[in-house]
């Protein structure tokens, strides 16, 4: 919904991919508005929720503007059941 509502996009492209160092990666492109260089605006809190979310997950976010236009947003985290000492 966040692709629609705010990013005003037409089109929008969801991948997950796990490498060998077994990190996942979740990434989320769209063809939208981008991110604004205005910072966070009053009563807008959707992109701090996400970086604590990411946060939790022992993970790292990034945002970004695809050359193209429109938006792009990555998440980098080792999953639970891929960390050491975790039992699968």
């Amino acid at each position: 919904s966040n692709v629609t509502r705010h990013a005003r996009a037409l089109n929008a492209r969801i991948a997950l991919e796990c490498d060998e160092s077994r990190e996942a990666r979740v990434t989320v492109e769209d063809d939208g508005v981008g991110f604004t260089k205005l910072g966070p605006r009053k009563q807008h809190y959707g992109l701090i929720i996400m970086q604590e979310r990411a946060a939790r997950l022992g993970g790292v976010l990034h945002f970004s503007n695809r050359q193209e236009g429109g938006g792009r947003v990555e998440l980098r985290f080792t999953p639970v059941s891929q960390r050491a000492g975790t039992i699968k």
